[in-house]
């Protein structure tokens, strides 16, 4: 059995741990509007940098890798 957690995966948990610290005494609708505009922020960051990438890849004649550490 392997007992390695990647990098991102604690990333992921101590996202999770800082945004449950910053919400949890807040009424619960006011966390689903917070955890939605916070959501909508995201994807439209997600989405700059998927057409950066894309616009990259096209302007040079090596694909692109990306590794973790750049996303």
């Amino acid at each position: 059995m392997n007992n390695y957690t990647s990098k991102s995966q604690i990333e992921v948990w101590e996202w999770k741990e800082s945004l449950y610290e910053e919400i949890k005494n807040v009424p619960v609708n006011k966390r689903l509007e917070y955890l939605s505009n916070k959501s909508k922020d995201m994807i439209k960051t997600i989405m700059k940098n998927k057409k950066s990438v894309y616009r990259n890849s096209i302007n040079t004649e090596s694909p692109i890798v990306a590794d973790s550490e750049s996303l």
